[in-house]
């Protein structure tokens, strides 16, 4: 939990186009507020055994490009998971 920022903001590109305003823990559940492109975005990250699962709440504006985010977001997010080569 110490690295939920970091994390968070690993899923945002590395400008003040994506800011996290809010986060809090509920459980195995990181309930988060954020700003991309100006447009406020609520979500949920959900930490479980086996699977992490991501809920992304999108202003209409945005929902043009779901698809593109939900591509960067998996990708980023299996980066994030996988271990590093060379570890067990």
């Amino acid at each position: 939990r110490a690295g939920s920022t970091a994390a968070l903001a690993a899923f945002g590109p590395s400008s003040m186009l994506f800011q996290v305003l809010d986060y809090r823990w509920e459980g195995n559940t990181l309930n988060f507020a954020a700003l991309a492109m100006w447009q406020r975005i609520t979500g949920r990250i959900e930490v479980l055994d086996e699977i992490v699962r991501v809920e992304i709440d999108l202003p209409w504006i945005m929902r043009l490009l779901g698809d593109t985010i939900a591509k960067r977001v998996r990708g980023r997010g299996v980066a994030l998971l996988e271990k590093p080569q060379g570890r067990a």
